[in-house]
């Protein structure tokens, strides 16, 4: 995970901004809340799919206690039958934490969309609009024709087509939609940006578990879906005529509990079914902040006292 952390001095005319990230079932909404405690913070949202209302108990939100120790920005802002983008969480996400700094608190923001993180450290790329018409032709045509969408972006975005994983439409389309538009690849604007210039000093603190805790943990999470309404809160979702096919219900579990109401699957291998996207999804989160090397990284439960000394150095310096 990088034998050399960042120092943790603050840069100079920067706000500070703390942040928590790691692979899913790590716990970090826990720790962001005991940071918010401790440094007189508020947390701000950096998961992508707990900003859909009616979608709590699948995408693991922050419980009732945990939103009543400490104030929660970013939870629950779209309707789960729209999409919501890394660009409106950059205009959300920044509003929230310039008034946490505003009143002189910390911002402590906590998730395991790496791309959120990114974005909020450094701001968004200067791409084109979206366009409606264009995405609704692009899901038609991966619908007719299955892997479309990767074999297109391939020929036009090799490096994009190489970064975003094949069932991930929603970046797929996005990726396929700049360079529609401008006639340049995704790739070349992120070159181009560099995410070099930071918009705020943030300490980044990445959380780790052993891997036979993390497996037991996640084991537990699917279990605790399951038996505390999973099903339940996916018919809600589906009766309200949230499809299957919208992004909102990429989240892991979503799908996997349709089956389990359809009939598909019972409630054991529903179990397995979310265990297994979970270490998938938590594969993926991995190898995004690895590749970040201003991460420091605790392992838990061990580093719990470094991490707040840690924080506690870095807030607190002059």
């Amino acid at each position: 995970m990088g034998p050399f952390p960042p120092a943790l001095i603050p840069m100079p005319g920067l706000p500070r901004i703390v942040s928590i990230c790691g692979e899913t079932a790590t716990g970090k909404t826990k720790i962001a809340v005991d940071i918010a405690r401790r440094f007189g913070g508020e947390v701000v949202n950096a998961d992508s799919m707990q900003v859909y209302r009616g979608m709590d108990i699948g995408t693991a939100k922050p419980t009732p206690e945990e939103r009543a120790a400490v104030p929660f920005h970013g939870l629950d802002l779209a309707d789960p039958r729209d999409t919501y983008s890394a660009g409106k969480f950059n205009e959300d996400a920044r509003k929230a934490v310039e008034d946490i700094l505003a009143r002189e608190r910390l911002p402590v923001a906590a998730g395991g969309t790496g791309l959120y993180l990114k974005v909020l450290a450094y701001g968004m790329i200067d791409g084109p609009p979206l366009d409606r018409d264009f995405r609704e032709a692009m899901k038609k045509m991966e619908a007719e024709n299955p892997g479309f969408l990767v074999r297109r972006l391939r020929s036009v975005d090799p490096v994009k087509a190489g970064e975003i994983p094949p069932r991930d439409s929603l970046r797929l389309i996005r990726a396929l939609e700049v360079y529609e538009l401008t006639g340049r690849p995704l790739s070349d604007y992120q070159v181009e940006h560099g995410f070099r210039e930071p918009v705020y000093d943030i300490l980044k603190i990445g959380l780790r578990r052993d891997p036979d805790t993390l497996e037991r943990r996640i084991y537990e999470r699917a279990e605790r879906m399951m038996d505390g309404g999973l099903p339940d809160e996916v018919r809600t979702l589906l009766d309200a005529g949230v499809s299957l096919e919208m992004p909102a219900m990429a989240a892991v579990g979503y799908r996997e509990a349709a089956a389990y109401l359809r009939g598909e699957r019972t409630r054991e291998e529903t179990i397995e079914d979310i265990v297994q996207g979970t270490r998938r999804l938590a594969k993926r989160q991995r190898t995004w902040f690895r590749a970040d090397k201003e991460i420091r990284w605790y392992l838990l439960p061990d580093d719990e006292s470094r991490l707040f000394d840690d924080v506690a150095a870095y807030v607190e310096a002059p």
